[in-house]
Order: structure tokens, then C-alpha cells, then sequence
């Protein structure tokens, strides 16, 4: 029948496949949406990773209670203590190894610390001022003052040290041991520090104060008392400084002749020139 419509052998070929798609697509377009909703089924969707710049516990429906909402505002800033020693450790090594990856990656962690602050600073200024006491006033404030200081720290990282860390490895410069120990010992404090600035931060009270507090407990408790001897490592020093024992300290003192003058026992015991004769003793 093709034959008698186009008497072109190829081109009747052509017609023929065309036309047959076409009648299989106007069958099966009704089924599309069926089909579609069978493979959302069995297919499992694709886990897309978190953004780390948005923030993971800031309510909306906190903010008419202050207290609650200042707690989720406290954990979104410990999640900035943790991007902040990432930043940290990734600048550390920065330095250990050459890595222009690493490197990126921690610049932009940067990017993380300026949103999580700015969506904290917002989250907490939607809080109504008139409602909260003193101790909800102050906290935050600490809220706000520790954050803007984690972001702060991100700042210096990204555009002071890893900088100068990036410039060493262009320049293929290697540090020596004593270097590599010194820049690992100031990127261990610099965590020691975080570290206890995050406890600071959630408890009020640092390591030194409470140990402090518990040495007063101990000498102000009935069983307490205060020794005044110096320990044995103290007086071990003076000895070795040659300090000399008290009471031959004043039998030196006494018996170590003036420039000046001597007690003589006279009259008194008046303070006389060395070389003036005693006139009150006999002959």
C-alpha cells in the first residue's frame, strides 16, 4: 500500500518507521505519569550532602520562648567551633604537606563561619528585648561576642596563614625540623585554646578557676590548714643560691666589722668612729 502512495522505495521506508513511532508514542503517553511514580518507587532517590553554611538548630517556633531559642543558638555556635578547627587543622597541614586541594578547602570554610554567624546574629536579634531578663540578656550577648570572634579567627586564617602557606609551597620552600615542631606546637595550642574557649563559652567557668576554687575549699575546710615552711625544693634552692642558715646570718651580721663605724660598750653603747679611742674604759 506504501508502494502505491510514494512510489520511491526508500522514501516509503521512511514514511513507514516514522509513522510507526508515532502511533507507539500517542499508546504509551497516557501510561508516563503511571510509570514515572512505579520507578520514584523502586529507584532510590540521590543523597545530596548537607550544606554546612546553613544553620541545623535554629528554630523558628523557639523564638517566642527566649530561653530555648538562646540554647539552639548556643549549639549553632559550637557547630562554628568545629568548622573553625577543621580550618585549623587544615592549615596546619598546609604546612606539613603540599596540598593546593586542602588548601581550598579550608578557605572555604570561611564562606561556612560568615553564614553560620550571620544567621545566628539574626536568629538571636528576632528575639524580643523586652521579654528577657538580665541572665538572657547577658547570654546574648556572650552569644553574639563568641561568635563574632570564631568568625573573626576564620578571617585570620584565610587571609594571613594560609596565604603565606600557599606562597612556601609555590616557592617549593621546605622548613627544617625545628620549624615544622614550632609551627605544630603553635597550631596545638591554637586548638587547646578553641577548645577550652567552646567549655568557657557553655559553662561559664574555665579548668583554672574550679581548680582554684576547690584549693580554697581545702584550706578554708575544718581539716584544712595552711603550712607557712617553705618546701623542701625551695630551701634546696637557697641552699644552692648560698643563702646561709638564719641564726648564722645574725652572728655574721654582728661580728661583720662597718665601714663607717662599730658599737663600742660604752656609755649607752653610743655608736663611735673605729679609730676613736673608748675614754670611758679604764686603762
Amino acid at each position: 500500500m506504501l508502494v502505491h502512495i510514494e512510489p520511491v522505495l526508500p522514501r516509503a521506508v521512511a514514511d513507514f518507521h516514522a509513522g510507526f513511532n508515532i502511533v507507539i508514542a500517542l499508546a504509551f503517553l497516557p501510561l508516563l505519569s503511571p510509570l514515572a511514580r512505579l520507578l520514584e518507587r523502586i529507584l532510590p532517590s540521590p543523597v545530596l550532602g548537607a550544606d554546612p553554611s546553613q544553620p541545623l538548630y535554629l528554630d523558628e517556633v523557639a523564638i517566642e520562648f527566649p530561653s530555648i531559642a538562646l540554647g539552639h543558638a548556643a549549639r549553632e555556635a559550637l557547630r562554628m567551633v568545629d568548622v573553625l578547627d577543621s580550618m585549623i587543622e587544615g592549615a596546619a597541614n598546609a604546612f606539613r604537606r603540599p596540598d593546593r586541594e586542602g588548601i581550598a578547602r579550608s578557605r572555604r570554610l570561611d564562606d561556612v563561619l560568615d553564614a553560620l554567624n550571620g544567621e545566628i546574629k539574626h536568629y538571636v536579634m528576632r528575639l524580643d528585648p523586652e521579654g528577657l531578663s538580665d541572665e538572657e540578656r547577658r547570654r546574648l550577648e556572650g552569644i553574639l561576642a563568641f561568635s563574632l570572634n570564631l568568625e573573626s579567627g576564620g578571617d585570620v586564617i584565610e587571609r594571613n596563614i594560609l596565604p603565606f602557606a600557599a606562597k612556601q609551597m609555590r616557592r617549593g620552600v621546605e622548613l627544617s625540623y625545628e620549624a615544622e615542631r614550632e609551627i605544630e606546637s603553635i597550631f596545638q595550642a591554637a586548638r587547646s585554646n578553641l577548645a577550652a574557649a567552646a567549655s568557657i563559652f557553655m559553662t561559664g567557668r574555665s579548668s583554672r578557676s574550679s581548680g582554684a576554687d576547690r584549693a580554697k575549699e581545702r584550706v578554708s575546710s575544718p581539716g584544712g590548714r595552711r603550712d607557712s615552711r617553705p618546701s623542701r625544693p625551695i630551701a634546696k634552692e637557697r641552699r644552692e643560691a648560698g643563702a646561709a642558715p638564719r641564726p648564722v646570718a645574725r652572728h655574721q651580721a654582728a661580728e661583720r666589722p662597718s665601714g663607717r663605724g662599730r658599737r663600742l660598750p660604752g656609755a649607752g653603747g653610743e655608736l663611735r668612729p673605729a679609730g676613736e679611742p673608748n675614754s670611758d674604759r679604764p686603762p
